[in-house]
């Protein structure tokens, strides 16, 4: 049987410095031993590496109830949340949506708390002035600041035309079940709240409330993506694993050469899962002066942006490629005056001949592929990506579960804003 994760590495083997190969692969049988045996760097947010096969169905379907009490009496969506918050959501939603013929979900998703502008918030109000409103605030320590802005915006917004009865049934607040300020103002205020698991980090959590939840609001059948995931958990507990074989390749290039990874894919309905997996690797392993800087490449579009530099520019890039083997079949072909044209032949003949140009070209070429488009393959990819990108961390050397140098940059926008406060008021 094919497995759900596929892994060709024929165009990459070549690059890979022998020595270090050899090093890490030797490495990998005692720090996989460490993830699950929750005795490596992070062990204290490993919450995730067990999760899948945890989730009971009465969870599930207690989940997908009070999603479906939520939504009732609603036309728009808000999701407020950003990074963790939300990439995960957006990327199932987004994959669920292109694959389906017809979608009995009447809900408009709009997110929002994604960055500071005036600009979105403006347009955001604009387009819900005449639509029914549910909202779905998540943030872990309560004081993301782009979240928070949001929230308190969105919140007086909502205030001008909701009772404060009403405000209850329409707002959920999916934060720390335990501490926290936007805990505290959920216990005030008497909204309904979601645990974000204490042991679990926020690009780690698609698989929790913060992901779940949003899915299911959407009309996804979450318990399809948990048996994806449940499987990837059973199949990748074993040593030898293409999650293991992915993260040995990329951390055995020459580190003086190779600096980026370009994650690349044929399918716009995986660009938000790129975005996803951007956050997961960038924050997880870019620390003590190591690791991949990573980007996305969406083909065939940027073939006509990044296709000249990636064939003759620099040789300093790992591109990874992200396929589906089969798509549905009402969108295997498409007729045209009479005639069926395969476009999905043409997208697949168009990534070969760019995976073998790029090759030719001095580039490693290492390629993922996914089964099909249904939630099972896109649970299994989840999982298999959270438990490379742990193990890349572990052969490099770096916890792989904490973010210091975001938490830096965190401390100087409050002290900045603090500042700002400070000469207001003596204004």
């Amino acid at each position: 049987m094919r497995e759900w994760i596929e892994i060709d590495t024929a165009k990459v083997l070549s690059y890979v410095d022998s020595r270090q190969f050899t090093e890490n692969q030797k490495r990998i049988p005692e720090l996989h031993q460490q993830l699950h045996s929750k005795t490596g760097l992070g062990n204290d947010f490993l919450g995730w590496l067990d999760l899948p096969a945890s989730i009971t169905p009465n969870a599930i379907s207690k989940l997908e109830d009070l999603a479906q009490d939520f939504r009732s009496s609603s036309s728009s969506f808000v999701h407020l949340g950003i990074g963790g918050s939300y990439l995960g959501a957006r990327s199932a939603i987004e994959f669920y949506q292109t694959y389906q013929p017809a979608i009995s979900n009447p809900l408009i998703i709009h997110f929002a708390g994604i960055d500071l502008s005036p600009a979105s918030i403006y347009n955001l109000f604009k387009s819900l002035d005449d639509k029914d409103i549910c909202l779905n605030v998540i943030s872990k320590s309560g004081s993301t600041l782009e979240t928070s802005v949001a929230f308190d915006l969105c919140l007086q917004y909502m205030k001008k035309r909701y009772i404060s009865q009403d405000l209850k049934k329409r707002i959920i607040i999916t934060t720390d079940p335990c501490q926290g300020a936007l805990l505290q103002f959920a216990q005030e205020s008497g909204f309904r709240t979601l645990p974000i698991n204490t042991d679990i980090g926020g690009r780690y959590s698609v698989l929790t409330a913060v992901g779940l939840f949003p899915m299911a609001v959407m009309g996804l059948p979450i318990h399809s993506l948990i048996k994806g995931a449940t499987q990837a958990q059973h199949d990748l507990s074993n040593v030898t694993n293409s999650a293991n074989t992915y993260a040995l390749l990329r951390q055995s290039l020459p580190v003086k050469q190779f600096m980026i990874e370009a994650f690349a894919t044929f399918e716009p309905s995986l660009r938000y899962f790129t975005e996803w997996w951007k956050q997961l690797f960038g924050e997880s392993l870019g620390k003590d002066h190591k690791g991949l800087f990573p980007v996305d490449i969406h083909y065939s579009t940027d073939l006509h942006a990044h296709g000249q530099y990636l064939q003759e520019g620099r040789r300093i890039l790992l591109e990874t490629f992200l396929t589906i083997d089969s798509l549905p079949k009402h969108l295997s072909a498409i007729r045209q005056s009479g005639k069926s044209t395969s476009l999905s032949m043409l997208n697949e003949q168009a990534m070969k001949a760019t995976m073998a140009a790029h090759s030719e070209g001095g580039l490693p070429c290492l390629s993922l592929s996914m089964k099909d488009t249904s939630l099972f393959a896109l649970g299994y990819l989840y999982y298999f990506m959270m438990k490379a990108c742990a193990m890349s961390g572990y052969l490099s050397g770096v916890n792989p579960f904490n973010q210091p140098g975001v938490e830096k940059y965190k401390a100087y926008m409050r002290q900045q804003t603090q500042t700002r406060k400070r000469i207001s008021s003596v204004q």
